[in-house]
């Protein structure tokens, strides 16, 4: 019986954290569970088109929720501010708690990366600690990644929250030798498995 709930987060916006989300959906909906059993929360939807309209255009019929649906494309304290809206956790953790009781497996997905401010005192990180979920975090294998991620980890790991591995979300093509030592990098400083269930990555060994 799958009964665990994923956060998912990211090095930053645009990664690809609704795309693995609908990933691991599509893969429990061939394991045997039923489309009801499943769920998307969106905690903190900024901008439009959002990641709930992309989720159930993907899936149809599957049962998807948002606690704070804000139209400005900007960091969450921003864009509340911009309609006078305050993001509230214990909110979240009350949303939570209903959604979690109907639903067998629940992706839920931050707003852009760890660290960024949902209110003046309280970071997307704070949310998954809130809500007591394990983290994949999603990270591309451009220029720059190595910082990004470790930062990522080092954050997450500071708050005490469970990572669960990484997801390299552009494996739609060949990495380059660059790239791969980049990820080997990643893995041998943070010891975290890479999620990777449509292919396997030719990482390098030391």
């Amino acid at each position: 019986m799958i009964t665990n709930h994923i956060f998912i987060s990211a090095t930053d916006t645009g990664v690809g954290k609704t795309h693995f989300a609908i990933e691991l959906l599509k893969s429990k909906l061939e394991q045997g569970l039923k489309l009801e059993e499943l769920a998307y929360y969106k905690v903190i939807q900024c901008g439009k088109p959002s990641d709930y309209d992309e989720v159930q255009a993907s899936i149809p019929g599957i049962t998807s929720y948002c606690s704070y649906d804000l139209a400005e494309p900007a960091s969450p304290d921003y864009a509340a501010s911009l309609e006078g809206v305050k993001i509230d956790l214990s909110q979240i953790k009350q949303d939570w708690h209903e959604i979690k009781s109907k639903h067998k497996f629940v992706v839920v997905e931050g707003a852009g990366g760890l660290a960024v401010p949902i209110n003046d005192a309280e970071l997307v990180s704070d949310i998954a600690l809130a809500l007591d979920l394990p983290l994949v975090l999603v990270i591309s294998a451009r220029l720059g990644t190595i910082n990004q991620t470790l930062l990522s980890v080092e954050h997450a790991q500071n708050k005490g929250i469970k990572i669960l591995g990484i997801k390299v979300s552009d494996l739609d093509r060949d990495q380059s030798e660059r790239e791969l030592a980049s990820l080997a990098s990643i893995q041998k400083i943070t010891g975290l498995s890479f999620c990777h269930p449509e292919r396997s990555l030719r990482i390098p060994q030391s």
